[in-house]
């Protein structure tokens, strides 16, 4: 977390009603911990939810939620929390991983600014482990575009950047129920995802026990830098078995 994502800026670019308190700075943000979200409540803050949604149907946490399936007849609880239970999660990079020569090359994806931009997400309540209720979150995910198709197949839902971003945020998280063809209806724009860059990081952030800013500084020395992701006129890649943030395995990012 850098100077983009100041209390003020994350304020601001969620449209919250609440000042945003101090906050520790995360470099390694893993499934299965909390993360920063805006639910479709009034009034709006910044808000703590456990990255795992754990709907009372599913048999086990839900990390990512297609697209797909909330635009298609299954799931039907996904499409009920798609209606009613909409959030953004914010961030400013998230690393994605490339197989090369046996070994998964991490990557971290920002902004060209470096500035911080929201996610489409669904939350539910859970039962936690002191028995109270545990706010749960998932981000929706689409098939990668621009520089992260060469490094993964699939990617965030990241809303489009400026006032389209504002325009849209405002419709995902209106209070209460939307309808489906509404609320996906603004998943469509994809200029937030195509405005991502890519660059290499150090091997360090393998491990999600790692934290601190030296986690998206430059590789280590003595390791090999893979060449940059081009977002056209190369053949994807084969997806490492470690797909990072949004596929199977461990994933993590930065806020």
């Amino acid at each position: 977390m850098g100077e983009a994502m100041s209390p003020e800026a994350v304020a601001a670019l969620l449209g919250l009603d609440e000042p945003v308190g101090a906050r520790e700075p995360r470099w390694n943000v893993a499934p299965g911990t909390e993360i920063g979200a805006a639910l479709n409540l009034r009034p709006r803050r910044l808000e703590d939810v456990w990255w795992g949604l754990a709907p009372v149907w599913a048999q086990r946490r839900l990390v990512n939620a297609r697209v797909e399936s909330l635009a298609g007849a299954g799931r039907g609880g996904l499409r009920g929390a798609l209606a009613a239970r909409r959030c953004v999660v914010v961030a400013d990079g998230f690393y994605e991983w490339r197989r090369q020569d046996g070994v998964s090359v991490p990557w971290l994806m920002t902004m060209p600014d470096g500035a911080p931009f929201m996610m489409a997400g669904l939350w539910d309540v859970a039962r936690g482990p002191d028995g109270g209720e545990q706010r749960t979150c998932a981000i929706i995910t689409r098939p990668a575009l621009g520089v992260v198709a060469e490094l993964h197949e699939r990617m965030p839902v990241i809303l489009p950047p400026g006032e389209a971003g504002a325009e849209a945020r405002e419709v995902w998280l209106t209070p209460g129920r939307l309808e489906p063809e509404v609320a996906l209806a603004v998943l469509e724009d994809v200029r937030g995802a195509q405005a991502l860059l890519a660059r290499r990081v150090g091997m360090k952030v393998n491990d999600a026990r790692n934290e601190g800013a030296e986690l998206v500084g430059p590789p280590e020395a003595g390791a090999e830098p893979a060449p940059a992701p081009a977002s056209k006129g190369k053949r994807k890649k084969k997806p490492s078995k470690q797909l990072g943030l949004f596929g199977k395995g461990k994933g993590n990012g930065k806020e």
